[in-house]
């Protein structure tokens, strides 16, 4: 090889190797921000899930408190319009950062000696940016 094609050939590899490190570099930012955007999706995918549970666990007190122990429909009545807007903050664990907002409402048809009730609980968790919503109904006559 001779002195003048060495000096041709001089630096060739410093281009190759800045386009090499400026792809490695990209590759690395969009695999760090594709783990970041997974990260937040499983946690919010986990908040929603708790308020699916809060709102399904706020039904449930509902529906208890409306129906236990009562054997005249009057009384349901009561228990109906006394649930709505109540609001059960929940300490259990897995649910102490959630809450279900409860709301109650009656039917009656003419002539039926039935009232028809239906529940709405909405199931409240996280706060911020994290926050999840979930709604429930349940319906019921006596």
């Amino acid at each position: 090889m001779s002195l003048e094609s060495a000096k041709q050939n001089k630096g060739f590899l410093i281009p190759l190797a800045a386009i090499i490190i400026v792809g490695v570099a990209i590759l690395a930012a969009a695999i760090s921000r594709f783990t970041s955007q997974s990260s937040q999706a499983s946690v919010l995918e986990g908040i929603s899930i708790q308020a699916f549970y809060a709102a399904e666990s706020g039904a449930n007190v509902a529906m208890n408190q409306l129906m236990f122990n009562v054997d005249d429909r009057s009384i349901a009545d009561a228990n109906c319009d006394a649930l709505s807007g109540r609001v059960v903050n929940f300490s259990t664990a897995g649910l102490q950062v959630c809450q279900a907002i409860i709301s109650c409402s009656r039917s009656n048809i003419v002539g039926s000696p039935q009232s028809f009730y239906t529940i709405s609980s909405g199931g409240t968790c996280g706060s911020g940016d994290i926050f999840a919503r979930r709604i429930i109904e349940v319906s019921s006559f006596m």
